[in-house]
């Protein structure tokens, strides 16, 4: 594993408010009973060349929304698929509780039906469980993982210890992105999320992340109160090949208040870290000794 923070964008680079151009533009709802769920597609220009598709996953309670910003940076170096979730993002609610391993299947019947392959898999908070799950069901699918965010602790799995870390980590976020969580989380609805939470909290990610073969990169901002420092250490530590990123000042939403950084550590990723070998990337001493903090 290896370990290292990064710096503040100067402040040209912060998202701009109005998004830019897209290219081509798809959006598709599919499904059975059990399972529907929506995915946008965007595609680079026509004159873009070729690039790596990322394929984006949100967590508990959230929609394709949250990853604007991200999918928008994206964009300048590959095509963009971003999911919204049975019962999540104005989906129908599936008739029994999902877990992880039903919601990563069901996303390989997706990303297959779309003739999606190797795939750069990008899932934030409990959407790391589910791009996780499906690097293991289907690794011919996926070509590397991103983990932004991840959870559950396993030092601290309980849903009021989750509830707490939720409430501080508002406190941090910009206004506009606590607007667009309770947004949709009442459009989820207060059943289906509680659904959910014990199939987040059981979930035990630094088992699985360790069966993972595919490089993997785990992201946290500095304050992020839900995805801790040690938390996020003991995952690189757990991971075959893995490269842990701090993103100074940020939250749990560390992809829409630094999306320019972290799409440029993403593909920053791609280009050093994943043609090299396991026991290589074991063996990288931390670039930078992080200072205690949360």
């Amino acid at each position: 594993m290896a370990l290292r923070s990064v710096r503040y964008l100067p402040l040209a680079l912060l998202p701009a408010l109005v998004p830019r151009e897209m290219g081509q533009t798809a959006s598709k709802t599919e499904g059975d009973g059990e399972g529907l769920y929506r995915l946008h597609r965007h595609g680079r220009s026509g004159d873009a060349g070729p690039g790596p598709t990322f394929v984006l996953v949100h967590g508990i309670g959230m929609s394709h929304r949250y990853f604007d910003r991200l999918q928008a940076e994206l964009l300048d170096s590959g095509d963009v698929a971003v999911f919204d979730l049975p019962g999540f993002g104005g989906t129908p609610r599936p008739s029994r509780r999902f877990g992880v391993a039903d919601y990563a299947h069901l996303m390989g019947q997706a990303l297959e039906q779309a003739q999606l392959s190797s795939c750069v898999l990008v899932g934030h908070s409990m959407g790391a469980q589910f791009v996780t799950e499906l690097a293991l069901q289907r690794p011919d699918l996926v070509s590397t993982v991103v983990l932004i965010g991840p959870v559950t602790d396993t030092a601290h799995p309980s849903a009021m210890r989750h509830a707490v870390s939720l409430a501080l980590d508002s406190l941090v976020e910009r206004p506009s992105t606590n607007l667009l969580v309770a947004g949709a989380y009442l459009r989820c609805g207060i059943r289906w999320y509680l659904t959910e939470v014990p199939v987040m909290l059981g979930y035990r990610l630094d088992d699985q992340l360790a069966r993972v073969a595919q490089p993997v990169l785990i992201l946290r901002g500095a304050i992020d109160a839900i995805a801790g420092r040690d938390w996020c250490q003991r995952l690189g530590r757990a991971a075959r090949r893995a490269l842990v990123v701090e993103v100074p000042g940020q939250p749990h939403g560390a992809h829409r208040g630094a999306a320019p950084l972290v799409a440029r550590e993403i593909v920053d990723f791609l280009d050093r870290h994943c043609s090299s070998t396991v026991s290589e990337d074991r063996r990288h001493p931390p670039e930078t000794e992080l200072p205690d903090g949360p």
